[in-house]
């Protein structure tokens, strides 16, 4: 009696298999049509997503089978993305606040681009960070290895290498670039319309055009920097106001180490600009601009100007030298300047003229470089 009972158990247990069967079949089909590229590409995304479950509220790693842009997108505002050693092929955009820093440091850790007319770091959004990359292959002409299109970001300890443009400011404010290494680009750093901006501490050398070159920029302060062996010149500025270049070495650009195009109130003070192929610091229709307490050595030309600017520190400063305390206007130190000193105070007895266009004299000339002056810390 219990047979036709056990028969359409049987009966329903076989439909359900075949049921299972028919699903099989059509996920098997299914998985037949996606890519292995795809297939990959999910496989990595939920490495990804189970490497970083129980992670710190605010902290994100980055895997060298993962995508940093991934991460990004998924990581919340003010949080920290560590990207562990190795080489990931990206273009990457962030448009989140967040701190992007490599766990071991430029020389393990590197971004190569992967559209070589894309840049590799284009930053949409303030108060990012960038630490600690290598970062190259961003080979067009407009291209950078990081473009600021923000405010507030800080972008410190990478190398910068072989791109376009090593490092953008496009309309960017408030933001700090330091202890980085820009070389072999095609401009090292360009601001573009940006202001209240700090570059210090950077080595800017070997780069196809410029160290440093500003259009349109306020009041940035460029200082402590190496800036070397540039083939065009090592800055230049077009129509900038009231930048400061202060404690730079800017030595044997193949053009010239400073170069001031129709820029006024500009502060040049404590560089050493020394072995340029053509004029140390070269001014164009610039005016107004205060220079002094600088080394100009033997360049081809230690400088020529074609307006009216200021040679010697605005005010008198109190200085020692060779063991006396002294106070003056203090100049420049020129290496062709043939004059006296004799009553011992480090000032030249005659003026200086600044090169051959216009008659323009640095009335306080150093007699010996800036190092053999020690000035007290309101005067510098």
């Amino acid at each position: 009696m219990l047979f036709p009972e056990m028969l359409d158990l049987i009966l329903s247990i076989l439909g359900v298999v075949a049921s299972l069967v028919t699903i099989l079949i059509a996920a098997i089909q299914l998985l037949r049509r996606i890519s292995r590229r795809k297939v990959a590409l999910f496989l990595r995304e939920m490495t990804e997503k189970l490497k970083n479950i129980g992670r710190k509220e605010g902290l994100y790693y980055v895997y060298p089978e993962g995508s940093i842009q991934r991460v990004i997108n998924r990581a919340r505002p003010g949080s920290r993305v560590i990207v562990k050693e190795g080489t990931y092929t990206e273009n990457i955009k962030v448009n989140k606040n967040v701190i992007i820093e490599s766990e071991s440091g430029p020389d393990k850790t590197v971004i190569q681009a992967k559209d070589p007319n894309i840049h590799i770091f284009d930053l949409v959004a303030d108060n990012v960070s960038i630490i600690g990359f290598t970062i190259r292959g961003g080979t067009g002409l407009y291209t950078a290895g990081i473009c600021l299109n923000a405010n507030s970001c800080i972008i410190k300890n990478n190398k910068i290498m072989n791109n376009g443009i090593g490092i953008k400011l496009s309309s960017s404010m408030k933001s700090s670039i330091y202890n980085n290494e820009i070389q072999g680009n095609g401009e090292g750093i360009q601001l573009d319309n940006s202001n209240e901006n700090e570059i210090f501490d950077n080595v800017i050398s070997w780069n196809d055009k410029n160290g440093i070159v500003a259009d349109n920029s306020v009041s940035n302060k460029i200082i402590r920097n190496k800036i070397e062996l540039n083939i065009i010149n090592g800055i230049i500025f077009n129509n900038c106001k009231n930048n400061t270049i202060s404690k730079n070495i800017i030595n044997s650009n193949a053009n010239n180490g400073i170069l001031l195009n129709n820029s006024q109130g500009n502060v040049l003070t404590g560089n050493t600009v020394g072995s340029n192929r053509n004029k140390g610091l070269l001014l164009a229709g610039s005016s107004n601009n205060i220079i002094y307490y600088n080394n100009f050595v033997k360049n081809m030309k230690n400088a020529e100007e074609y307006a009216e600017n200021i040679w010697s520190s605005p005010s008198p400063m109190a200085y020692s030298y060779e063991g006396k305390t002294y106070t003056g206007h203090l100049g420049n130190y020129w290496s062709d300047y043939k004059g006296s000193d004799e009553n011992k105070d480090g000032i030249g007895d005659v003026s200086y003229r600044v090169g051959s266009e216009k008659d323009s004299y640095d009335n306080y000339p150093l007699v010996k470089t800036t190092d053999n002056y020690i000035l007290s810390a309101e005067g510098f």
